[in-house]
């Protein structure tokens, strides 16, 4: 019999006894063996799970050499797309940062393949300078202005951990996280921008595009209200509120906030259709073709101009009333 075939016929026998003795009213020597039954299951979960934590650091560790060694692989061939790939599994179960920040390097190494003079140069100096929050900052800045975002995040995450106070860092990974749609995560970073001091109303906006994503308009209209509030002529906290005021049935006051999108762009085809739409179901259909009207002038190529110009020639055409 081994260990554990021991421990557990130990725990049943002193189970059993401790059931037996309550029955039977002896309260406290029953108390006694069910907390030695418990003792004995307390070691034996132990043991196992020790075991299986090393066991499943050795699988994690077999993981990772495996995929950075399938990422070299990859690279010598010039696949960035795979390498990449690899490189990423990689990262995601190392354990210790200095592994990290070498697969980091190793990412980067992977392109972008149609990267520009500029951002190869600024890798470059990443990989001169691993440890300079300077270098790391531009480079990760100019991966998600050409639209590199999971790149960017990778260095991103990197900068943070070097400077952890940096309120712009924490904006700008989490900016980067909800455009790879790693909302959670985002949401998470936004609200530690904002605790380090980051540009409220901004914050408060994305963290209102997260609770319409997950379907939670009131929360939205809140945090889009704080951050008009902080900022009366935030553009897209306007439109955001126009809509979903809309959404929930509050005309009036979508109106009002389609006007200051309005007050902000006047060339916004689409709020100008929208506008016209909310004056229909008003019945002020003078005001709805004076809206869609607009709409139609301001942006002729856009795909509201053209509804715009249908809902006109419906109106055209509806029947007269004798």
């Amino acid at each position: 019999m081994d260990w554990l075939d021991k421990q557990i016929k130990a725990y049943r026998d002193a189970k059993l006894e401790g059931d037996r003795l309550l029955d039977e009213g002896q309260i406290e020597e029953s108390n006694l063996k069910l907390q030695e039954a418990m003792e004995t299951l307390e070691l034996i979960y132990q043991r196992e799970s020790n075991d299986s934590g090393r066991l499943l650091s050795l699988c994690w560790e077999a993981i990772v050499e495996k995929n950075l060694t399938l990422g070299d692989q990859f690279l010598e061939e010039e696949n960035y797309a795979e390498a990449r790939e690899h490189y990423r599994i990689a990262l995601d179960r190392a354990e210790s940062r200095t592994q990290k920040d070498e697969i980091r390097i190793k990412i980067g190494q992977t392109g972008p393949e149609r990267a520009t003079t500029g951002l190869e140069k600024l890798f470059e100096e990443v990989k001169a300078n691993p440890k300079s929050p300077e270098s790391i900052h531009n480079f990760a800045t100019e991966l998600a202005l050409e639209g590199y975002y999971p790149e960017a995040v990778t260095y991103l995450e990197q900068l943070v951990e070097l400077t952890p106070d940096d309120a712009e860092a924490h904006f700008k990974l989490a900016s980067a996280m909800a455009d790879c749609d790693r909302f959670e995560e985002a949401e998470k970073a936004f609200t530690i921008a904002r605790d380090k001091g980051a540009d409220g109303a901004e914050i408060d906006y994305r963290l209102a595009e997260f609770q319409v994503h997950r379907g939670e308009h009131v929360a939205a209209v809140r945090l889009l209200g704080r951050a008009l509030e902080k900022e009366p002529d935030h553009l897209e906290a306007h439109s955001l509120m126009a809509h979903l005021q809309a959404v929930a049935g509050d005309y009036d006051a979508s109106v009002k906030a389609f006007g200051e999108v309005l007050r902000l762009d006047p060339d916004d085809s689409e709020s100008h259709f929208e506008l016209g739409v909310l004056h229909e179901v008003n019945g002020k259909m003078d005001l709805a073709r004076d809206a869609w009207q607009k709409a139609a002038e301001v942006d002729p190529d856009s795909d509201f101009a053209t509804f715009a110009t249908e809902k006109l020639e419906a109106i055209e055409n509806e029947p007269s009333v004798d």
